[in-house]
């Protein structure tokens, strides 16, 4: 431990210089007597009648093998002694300002003419150098003898009476119970009526010794008092109430621990209004409970602190964690505290301050694996202070090393389909009716238990926390998104409450139930959790921007297996429509064996697949109760075998960089166990490097909006169909909400009034970025629910093909989609876009309408996701279905529109006549120097390919390219798209021609 040295020494070191002739370095003890607390290295004797400290600390901060108590009581306290010392020892007002008295004569009913304290458990035959001082303003004489007993006596006489520096010494050898005595009581010169005399600050020098070892105890015991009147050592007094603020703990016997306390959440100030006589058997201080910090939920002096939370770290996740909470207000109002201790698990325990002595709030809490764990605290519901104060004042921490039970854990995120969590997740997307029918907990092994919405909410919220705290062990896509109720009117509905069932459980196992939610906001949208199983508990969460708080009760299922949660608004939720919310359900219960039987079968490669060396491509099995599964390849039908890696079995996906060897033999084989399986046939591994990148732009539909998951979404399904070909890609960089004006190339003019900029990241312009041969628009209805014409979607749309065209780049335009809008107007319009797209773009037109609407206009009910907007999982197949029908995946992509970086514009480089052509054939003059292998494709308006050829060329030469095929129908516009591969890259030209 570093040795810190203080002014104080300097002083001493002075006053003891002449009386010691040896060199000997020496350690000095300093006590204040008094409830007005001296800062360390002082110790503070408090109790006038019965205090004791049993270790003590020296100067240097080290705990010393000495202690001091009472022997003889005192009177009280008296604390009218000076607050201006003097003198060379430059003691601090603190401590000399108040002290220990007596009376030889009566004073107010009563005689206490003799005090004493002991020094206890001294070394033998050692000297002991004793300074005393003691002061009380006054002109009196108050002439005070301290008679010091050891192995001799020794009286020494101090006036106290307007002391302001002058002390008395002794030295002295301990007695043979190695103690020394120092009694108390009036001088023979003291002129008060009453004989008073003190005890007010004591400075104990001796030759120094090494510390002695720290005694072993069973476990540490931390004692913390929060507010501003300090409390003796071993007290840990925190006095700042303020975020950030720190203490560093130190133990029972005195000694620096390396566990810490943070306020994480601010409180709102400091009550004094505790109880200053607390019963005997709470074993606190008054000056522990005569304060606290407080917060609370409604305006006070113009500010409000809603919740108030510290943070211990430094604590040893060996070690299950006792705390007995305590606080207190005069008040016979119910002032009911609720204090959510966060660890490995948490708990949830109450406390009403309202007039308290004596109750506090006990749980025992296992440390976060980070080594924290977090007492968050607010009202409780029974609170009936109209403020909503509550209070923190002080706090008994006891570790003991406890066998941590084996546990399960089951996880369950609630939210969008289009941000799930992966395994061990279990992911519920639909806030009406969603279900999952047989959980795996996070060892990937099945349970047997199901949970099911079976009271709906209204709606996904997004505006949860990404980035949880990292104790909370959740993960950013979980805890960002939740479903939501409210009971207030919002979307057409009114859900007051909503509620999912677990069932399937052991009825004879405690579950802890979990649950988090959050809502990015600063407005307290308490939510209230009832959990029914055998019993009932309640819990409350503030889910205002929270990224740390969860609330948890355990729970025993119901005779029939069942808990049910039960999610409303809470009573202190400030929202005008009482938004509640669940986001994550954690459950956690002893070990289990898994239900079920071991299975295992691979389900891609299953034969037929082109997977090209050097690309990503992924293997995928199902399984059931497996922990890990071995995975190989083979070139020669399964003749011989290579090891590609041992992973864990749950998430039931492994992304493998395709090895480069040709082959077109190729199988799979996943073993687990005593489990095996292979591709069903072989397929091809190829050292091809062409791809074939379709980009989505677009809106909600094509993010994967009212799908249950991404893979039940159209943009997800035509991904998946096309992953058994690695030539082909898909990019979506569609967005929700979005309309044709986010879309539109960059640098378009938009109209006043509109309030849209294309997204840089997203719009067409991006899209081409990516070289793709194709890209697919979908936008269904945010245009006309923004109140967009007809026209200017059109325009958008037109604007939109044309950058495409102007690349070369074929481009599908879907139709708008129906929509429950209940203006006709706006169905009307949506029919009119509908149409134009069909005539419009003809072959390059998906139908997106046929079959999805109603003769309303409307999404049919069987594929409507529940909002009206969006269509379900069948809606989507529909979708990927027409989607599929364009057949993509037969078109010769293999030209340089397949590069990832695009080819260089260069104008000019080629010239073509004539122009207008009309015998057959167009020539093609390139420019002097160019040469190498030339892509030519001709596209008409509609972004079709109607002709293509390959040529090598040479610059200033003519080349001649047959056009029959498509000339002869009357004059037609065509872009004529030339592509060179030259040694140093891609170059590429585009020509608007007219061929008759």
């Amino acid at each position: 431990m570093q040795r810190r040295y203080f002014t104080l020494l300097i002083g001493l070191c002075c006053l003891f210089a002449t009386s010691r002739m040896a060199a000997q370095m020496q350690d000095t003890i300093l006590i204040d007597f008094g409830d007005n607390l001296s800062a360390a290295p002082w110790n503070n004797l408090v109790d006038a009648n019965a205090g004791a400290i049993e270790v003590l600390t020296n100067t240097l901060g080290d705990p010393t093998r000495y202690g001091i108590a009472v022997t003889d009581a005192f009177r009280d306290i008296n604390r009218g002694g000076t607050t201006e010392p003097t003198g060379d020892l430059q003691l601090p007002a603190t401590a000399t300002g108040d002290s220990f008295f007596g009376n030889g004569e009566e004073w107010t009913g009563s005689v206490e003419a003799r005090g004493a304290v002991t020094l206890t458990n001294l070394q033998a035959d050692k000297e002991y150098d004793l300074t005393l001082f003691a002061s009380r303003t006054g002109t009196q004489t108050r002439e005070t003898r301290y008679i010091v007993i050891g192995a001799s006596r020794d009286t020494v006489l101090l006036n106290a009476g307007g002391n302001t520096g002058d002390v008395v010494r002794s030295t002295m050898t301990p007695g043979t119970e190695n103690t020394i005595v120092i009694e108390v009581e009036a001088g023979d010169n003291n002129d008060t009526a009453e004989d008073f005399f003190y005890l007010g600050a004591l400075i104990v020098n001796y030759d120094m010794e090494e510390p002695p070892p720290v005694a072993e105890v069973e476990a540490d015991t931390f004692l913390l008092d929060f507010g501003t009147t300090p409390s003796p050592s071993p007290w840990n007094n925190v006095t700042s109430f303020d975020s950030g603020a720190m203490v560093t703990l130190m133990n029972q016997v005195g000694a620096e621990t390396d566990v810490r306390l943070t306020v994480v959440d601010a409180f709102r100030g400091v009550n004094t209004a505790g109880t200053t006589t607390p019963d005997e058997d709470l074993g606190f201080p008054a000056s522990a409970t005569g304060d606290s910090f407080f917060g609370n939920t409604g305006d006070f002096n113009g500010e409000m602190q809603p919740t108030a939370g510290v943070r211990l770290s430094g604590l040893d996740p060996r070690m299950g964690y006792t705390f007995r909470i305590f606080a207190s207000r005069v008040s016979t109002e119910n002032r009911e505290a609720m204090y959510v201790l966060d660890g490995v698990m948490s708990d949830t325990v109450y406390l009403n301050a309202g007039d308290n002595t004596g109750d506090v709030a006990m749980a025992t809490v296992f440390p976060g694996r980070d080594s924290t764990l977090t007492i968050s605290v607010s009202p409780g519901p029974n609170n009936e202070n109209s403020l909503g104060f509550y209070y923190l004042g002080a706090m008994e921490i006891y570790g003991e090393e406890m066998a941590v039970a084996t546990l399960d854990t089951v996880i369950v995120d609630f939210g969008s389909s289009t941000n799930t969590t992966p395994a061990p997740y279990n992911n519920i997307t639909d806030p009406n009716a969603g279900t999952v029918t047989d959980l795996t907990n996070t060892a990937g092994f099945y349970t047997g238990y199901s949970i099911a919405v079976v009271d709906s909410f209204n709606n996904i919220n997004t505006d949860g926390t990404a980035s949880p705290d990292e104790g909370l062990e959740l993960a950013g896509s979980a805890t960002g998104d939740s479903f939501f109720g409210n009971i207030g009117e919002f979307g057409g509905q009114v859900q007051p409450s909503a509620a999912v069932e677990l069932d399937g459980l052991d009825p004879m196992v405690t579950y802890s139930v979990e649950l988090f939610a959050s809502r990015a906001t600063s407005e307290l949208r308490e939510t209230r959790y009832v959990v029914e199983g055998a019993t009932v508990d309640t819990l409350y969460l503030n889910i205002s921007s929270n990224t740390s708080r969860t609330v948890m009760a355990d729970m025993q299922p119901d005779e029939t297996g069942r808990i049910l949660v039960t999610a409303s608004s809470g009573p202190n939720n400030q929202n005008s429509l009482g938004f509640y919310y669940l986001g994550v359900l954690r459950l956690i219960y002893p070990d289990m064996d898994p239900a079920g039987a071991a299975e295992l079968m691979l389900t891609n490669p299953n034969g037929g697949e082109y997977w090209q060396a050097g690309k990503t491509a992924d293997i995928t099995w199902m399984s059931r109760n497996l922990e890990e599964v071995g995975l190989e390849y083979s070139t020669d039908n399964g003749t011989n075998w290579t090891v590609i890696d041992t992973v864990a079995a749950v998430g039931g996906m492994y992304a493998w960089t395709v090895p480069n060897e040709d082959t077109d033999e190729a199988l799979i084989r996943i073993t687990s166990d005593t489990l095996l399986d292979t591709s069903d046939s072989t397929f091809t591994i190829s050292s091809d490097t062409t791809t074939c990148t379709i980009v989505v732009i677009g809106s909600s539909t094509a993010e994967g909006t009212g799908a249950s998951s991404q893979d039940s979404s159209w943009v997800g399904r035509y991904r998946a169909y096309l992953a058994d070909d690695t030539r082909y890609e898909v990019v979506n960089l569609a967005r929700g909400g979005y309309t044709t004006y986010h879309i539109l190339p960059t640098g378009s003019e938009i109209p006043a009034g509109v309030g849209i900029v294309p997204d840089l990241n997203r719009n067409v312009t991006e899209a081409l970025t990516y070289d793709p041969f194709a890209i697919i628009v979908n936008m269904p209805s945010n245009d006309a629910a923004r109140g967009f014409t007809p026209e200017a979607q059109l325009e958008n749309f037109a604007a939109i093909a044309n950058a495409a065209r102007e690349e070369g780049t074929m481009i599908y335009i879907a139709t708008t989609q129906p929509r429950n809008f209940p203006e006709t107007a706006r169905v009307d319009d949506q029919i009119e876009v509908r149409d134009s797209i069909l005539k419009i773009y003809g072959d390059m037109a998906i139908d997106f309408w046929t079959g999805i609407a109603d003769e309303n206009g409307f999404i049919i009910d069987s594929l409507d996701s529940g909002d009206g907007v969006h269509l379900n999982d069948g809606g989507h197949r529909i979708l990927y279905e027409r989607v599929l029908g364009l057949m993509l995946d037969t078109v010769d992509c293999s030209g340089p529109s397949a590069i990832r970086e695009a080819p260089k514009r260069v104008s000019g480089l080629v010239k073509a006549y004539p122009n207008p052509a009309e015998s057959g054939f167009l020539m093609l003059n390139f420019s002097e120097g160019v040469r190498g292998t030339a892509d030519v494709q001709v596209i008409d308006v509609l972004g079709r390919v109607r002709l293509r050829d390959r040529m090598q060329i040479s610059g200033g030469a003519d080349h001649r390219l047959d056009i029959s095929q498509i000339s002869g129908r009357g004059q037609n516009s065509f872009f004529v798209i030339v592509t060179v591969e030259q040694a140093d890259g891609y170059v590429r030209d585009v020509l608007p021609v007219l061929i008759r």
